[in-house]
């Protein structure tokens, strides 16, 4: 799960880089604002849920794609990493 306004940046860069490691791995992105949303979906995020409809993560998530193979992807990403 990425957010847009990260304290060292902008969470579509979070997600390109997500996205050039690991092209399989589902993303899902939340912005409270709507260009933070469209930009998550631009980067490459799978699917968006806009923090003011939190209430429906569950109903996001259950639209993730399920052809995936989690048991390959087990990825930690620290602030130090970056």
């Amino acid at each position: 799960m990425a957010d847009y306004d990260l304290d060292d940046g902008k969470g579509d860069e979070f997600v390109r880089e997500c996205r050039t490691s690991l092209p399989h791995l589902p993303i899902i992105a939340v912005s409270s604002h709507d260009i933070g949303n469209t930009a998550l979906i631009r980067a490459g995020a799978s699917v968006v849920c806009s923090k003011m409809e939190f209430n429906r993560i569950q109903e996001v998530i259950a639209t993730m794609p399920s052809a995936w193979p989690p048991e390959k992807v087990c990825v930690t990403v620290n602030k130090t990493d970056r």
